[in-house]
């Protein structure tokens, strides 16, 4: 009977061993840090590795310093012209390594998370109202960094660092996102009536040029170049001015010295340079 007691007792110590050493014993890992309190009172911070503490008189918080991130939800706002907009973003954020930032997460602050969240979500809002929504659309990556800058000084109370904040996406009322495009296709269509007016100004000009070069004989061998181009076309007839062919066509001495000028390579981009646009423009009207 008596070795049954003393198997019971030797059981029971080890038993509340056991317990009081997983009690005792602390592993922090390479990416934490903790923060050790005896009686309630902040006592230091500790370090990765294997720490032995007295249970119900040491306490450990542990902190995480890796990077983390967290949804903004959608702010619906009216922007400053008054757009009902909604706009969410995404912060990414992390502990200050350096032991005083550490204790700072905790003890000044009573969930760093959250708060920071919180803090973003007001700016986001304050940002949105103020701005108009071409500013939004066009200027997100600017506004995402007005935003980390404010963010980040807030959070430097409390020993947390901002790494980044995105403008997630920038949802507008169908009817204001079709009146949009219906602008943006608006202006696409004048950039391509500017594009063509201006190849058709060039075009008068380069065939203005090359009417006084090759003068009325040139336009008569330009008739028979095309004429030759119909020929090709499988065409059985071919109908032939007789006032093409007539002594007409032969060249005169100007004409020669002209053609010999020819010969050799004419830039025209100077003899655009010398052809008075505003004076071919009244000789067209």
């Amino acid at each position: 009977m008596d070795l049954l007691v003393l198997f019971a007792l030797v059981g029971f110590a080890l038993a509340l061993f056991l317990i009081v050493a997983a009690y005792s014993i602390v592993i922090i890992k390479e990416y934490e840090r903790a923060l050790k309190f005896k009686f309630g009172e902040f006592i230091e911070v500790l370090e990765p590795g294997l720490h032995v503490i007295i249970p119900y008189v040491h306490k450990v918080e542990k902190v995480d310093y890796r990077t983390r991130s967290f949804d903004v939800s959608p702010q619906k706002v009216l922007t400053k012209d008054n757009v009902s907009t909604s706009v969410n973003a995404i912060v990414f954020l992390r502990v200050r390594r350096g032991k005083e930032q550490i204790k700072q997460s905790v003890l000044e602050v009573d969930n760093y998370e959250r708060v920071t969240v919180d803090y973003a979500r007001t700016m986001l809002r304050d940002m949105i109202s103020s701005r108009n929504l071409d500013t939004i659309l066009q200027e997100r990556e600017e506004m995402a960094k007005v935003m980390k800058e404010r963010l980040d000084t807030k959070t430097d109370e409390y020993g947390v660092e901002i790494m980044d904040v995105e403008i997630k996406d920038v949802s507008i009322p169908d009817e204001m996102e079709r009146a949009m495009a219906a602008s943006a296709e608006a202006e696409r269509d004048r950039k391509a009536r500017i594009i063509d007016a201006n190849g058709e100004l060039q075009a008068a000009v380069r065939t203005r040029i090359a009417s006084e070069l090759l003068g009325t004989k040139g336009y008569r061998l330009r008739t028979l170049q095309t004429l030759d181009s119909v020929a090709v076309e499988n065409a059985t007839i071919v109908t032939i001015p007789t006032s093409l062919i007539s002594e007409d066509m032969m060249a005169s001495d100007e004409e020669e010295g002209l053609s010999k000028d020819l010969v050799n390579e004419i830039d025209l981009k100077s003899l655009l340079k010398t052809v008075n646009v505003e004076d071919l423009a009244k000789d067209i009207q």
